[in-house]
Parts: C-alpha cells; structure tokens; sequence
C-alpha cells in the first residue's frame, strides 16, 4: 500500500496525514519526503509516526520497552552527501509491530520550522 502526498508548499506549521488502516501481515513502513526543492538549511522538519493498536482509540506502542512507536527524525533543507551530491530524501524505514492485529492503524505528524517547505510525501507500507 502507497499514499502519496503531490508536490505542494507546505508553510511553517504543523501537519497530519493520517491515519491510515494498517492490514494485517503488513510489517514494514517507510516514509519518505522528497528534498530536491528543499535547499534552505533553516527550515526544519520534525516528523513522526504513530501507532494504533485499537483502530485509532489509543496511539503508540502499549509496550514501549518492545514497540518504539512514536518513531521519527529531525531534517534540514539542503546538506551534500560524501561525494558533494545534494541529498534528495528525508527517509523514514521501520518495522511495524503487530502483524497479527486487525485494528492497526499509522498517522505520521509533521512540524516545519523556519520557513515554508516545497516538497512531496510518500507513505509505503509493506
């Protein structure tokens, strides 16, 4: 399953895609936010991803020593690779617990800082 966020601007704020019905045997989610026209290193990007286990009653992990949820990462615009190539992906992967659960449902949450950010989202789970 895919969801795809198109190109758009995003002004600073908070945002929510989301949620999302997780099917059962489904144990891999990535999340993917498109950096080419992301160049600026002041604008920031605070993102992370919930989990439920009772179809969106409660979110995150009942056992966070187990579950890690929520999951997530910091970013900035621009940054070069080792090789001097600009970055094109702020990439999220990680194992989904629970595959034997019916009711899982997944929301990811964003913060941008500093300025106004163009870019897509890409949403996978496997």
């Amino acid at each position: 399953m895919a969801v795809v966020v198109p190109t758009q601007t995003f002004a600073a704020g908070t945002y929510a895609f989301g949620p999302f019905n997780v099917q059962q045997g489904l144990t891999k989610v990535q999340v993917v936010f498109d950096k080419s026209a992301w160049t600026d290193p002041a604008v920031t990007l605070d993102m992370h991803v919930d989990i439920s286990f009772d179809n969106g009653q409660t979110w995150n992990s009942p056992h966070p020593d187990v579950d890690p949820f929520p999951v997530g990462f910091t970013a900035e615009g621009g940054g070069l690779d080792k090789f001097g190539n600009p970055y094109l992906a702020a990439t999220l992967a990680t194992s989904l617990p629970g595959p034997t659960v019916n009711q899982r449902r997944l929301r990811v949450n964003a913060v941008i800082a500093g300025g106004s950010l163009t870019t897509s989202v890409s949403i996978n789970l496997s």
